[in-house]
């Protein structure tokens, strides 16, 4: 997971950028054996608001797009994969976890990320 977060932010060419990655749930709970799955929640935001630039690159994918908005957010959805990676076992929430449970882990931040292309300066996060 953690490959995937470091390589999906190498790339200068993602319209996205993962700002963390927070672990919770039965993951963390040492005395839960065998685990059933891994709870994460995403907090991600944008590296362009152009829309003509998001469309141009779900375009360049070569995936078909049932409307202009399924489009707009192949980025997102193309994100969640790259990390998933077709894991059934990985679910992933932009939600608030700490509205939740007091117990993650936060197992990575793109201001860690030595390799990671620079979020913009205004920094605005979509998810969470």
């Amino acid at each position: 997971m953690l490959d995937r977060a470091r390589a999906y932010n190498a790339d200068p060419a993602k319209p996205l950028f993962i700002d963390k990655l927070r672990v919770f749930g039965s993951y963390i709970n040492p005395e839960i054996d065998p685990l059933g799955d891994v709870d994460l929640e995403l907090s991600y935001g944008r590296r362009t608001t152009n829309p003509q630039l998001v469309a141009d690159y779900a375009k360049a994918s070569g995936r078909s797009f049932n409307t202009y908005v399924d489009r707009l957010l192949w980025p997102y959805t193309e994100l969640v994969q790259h990390l998933k990676q077709r894991s059934a076992f990985i679910n992933i929430t932009t939600e608030d976890i700490a509205r939740l449970t007091d117990r993650s882990a936060t197992i990575y931040s793109i201001d860690q990320d030595l390799q990671a292309v620079p979020p913009p300066a205004d920094r605005t996060l979509v998810g969470r």
